[in-house]
């Protein structure tokens, strides 16, 4: 078929063209994973009857895995193998910020640099166009500090009111696991805390359960990477129309921020939130799982204990991948570090609780440790603004897992919230 393809196209072209604009295209085409028999007899079809043979030389497109859409043809035809193919959604890319960051992997630097003047949140870490990237965390200077007031305004004043509510959710959920069984606890306990949590700490749904399950699915496809254009503009609407309880933290502080502000707000609250609190409770699981004298320890005096075990269960939960991003508005030095003015730093966190110099046996959970200190919450402006809330959501579950069971069992060795991986696990009754 390629033989045929290349003497229809050397029939049709002059030979010079055809050298000089198609060798390397065709080269590529049968290199693809589309370049079966069938597609590349495709190909020839339309390059003899849909594209004009004066301009194939010049304008020759052809479909690739990445269209989202197929760029069909009357004249092509199109197989239910090529339309699976452009219906998969694209692969997310890290962006070459994050490929060409240089990394910060100590504590002593990383912690220097969440609060060094000259290492910024630069807009060149975001979409500026998108106005739901208008968040907190992408702000800096004065503009950062005015929505920071706000934003900490209102998640101060929520979590206070939400907390014996946070807790009969944890409970409620405990009380549905199945002793003795093998459970995904990501979808079964993990994933309806974390939102029922950030539910209540927005008022987001107002306890309709349509606005639930809608919102559960945002969550899940963020974190998937498969958040379409249409659905992002649908959040924008919904967002910006839950954001009373700003209105009501932006009125107790007399700052004011525009309603895309508040939309782009809202729904950063929402994504960290599920994300954040989903990811530190799974792991702290998976961690007292994987440490079953830990988990006995703990059991012992929970009352004595489980306050101290927050903070190094915080610690090490911390998947080694995560990170943050700033920019560096000069030359910087942290320790040994030199960063150029310009350059992307990558400030890898969960490497940073790791460091050995700071953390003595850092690969070892140790919830007795009295070195505190660890950076999963941030540390300096940036802060987790929900620090409190995490710390409360966690000794209610520490609190609910050593009343009711002896151990837990997981073959798992790491586990993450994002692409919505499952988390088997075993819990042993008392």
């Amino acid at each position: 078929m390629v033989l045929i393809l290349g003497m229809r196209l050397m029939r049709a072209i002059p030979l010079a063209s055809f050298a000089t604009a198609h060798t390397r295209r065709i080269r590529r085409i049968c290199a693809t994973p589309l370049a079966s028999p069938v597609t590349v007899l495709i190909l020839a079809m339309r390059l003899m009857r849909a594209i004009p043979l004066a301009s194939s030389a010049t304008e020759l497109t052809l479909p690739m895995r990445k269209c989202a859409t197929p760029p069909v043809s009357r004249a092509m035809a199109v197989t239910p193998r090529m339309r699976r193919i452009w219906a998969t959604p694209p692969i997310p890319m890290r962006s070459e910020a994050h490929r060409l960051a240089k990394r910060i992997t100590t504590y002593a630097e990383a912690r220097a640099a969440l609060i060094h003047p000259q290492l910024s949140r630069h807009p060149s870490l975001r979409n500026t166009s998108e106005p739901m990237e208008r968040h907190v965390l992408n702000a800096t200077g004065g503009d950062h500090v005015r929505q920071r007031r706000v934003v900490g305004e209102m998640i101060d004043r929520r979590t206070a009111l939400i907390l014996p509510g946070v807790r009969d959710h944890v409970e409620a959920w405990l009380d549905r696991i199945p002793i003795g069984s093998t459970v995904d606890m990501a979808i079964g306990f993990v994933h309806p805390v974390a939102f029922a949590v950030v539910d209540d700490l927005l008022n987001l749904t107002g306890g309709d359960r349509d606005a639930q399950q809608w919102w559960r699915k945002v969550a899940i496809e963020v974190d998937s990477g498969r958040l379409s254009a249409a659905v992002l503009l649908e959040v924008r609407e919904r967002a910006g129309a839950r954001a009373g309880q700003l209105t009501t933290a932006m009125s107790a502080t007399g700052v004011r921020l525009d309603l895309e502000e508040q939309a782009a707000n809202i729904f950063f609250a929402f994504l960290a939130g599920f994300t954040n609190l989903a990811n530190i409770s799974g792991n702290v699981l998976l961690a007292l799982a994987r440490h079953p004298d830990q988990f006995r320890w703990l059991a012992d005096e929970p009352g004595q204990r489980i306050a101290g075990a927050v903070e190094e269960l915080l610690r090490f939960a911390e998947p080694h991948g995560r990170s943050s991003m700033r920019v560096a508005m000069g030359p910087v030095e942290l320790g040994a570090t030199r960063i150029a003015g310009g350059e992307t730093v990558r400030i890898c966190r969960g490497s940073a609780n790791r460091d050995p110099s700071r953390f003595p046996f850092p690969d070892r959970l140790d919830l007795a440790r009295s070195t505190g200190g660890q950076l999963t919450l941030g540390f300096g402006p940036h802060y987790c603004p929900a620090s409190a809330l995490t710390r409360h959501l966690l000794e209610f579950v520490l609190a609910g897992l050593v009343r009711r069971f002896s151990a837990l069992h997981s073959d798992l060795t790491e586990w993450d919230v994002k692409g919505a991986a499952p988390l088997p696990m075993v819990l042993i009754g008392k």
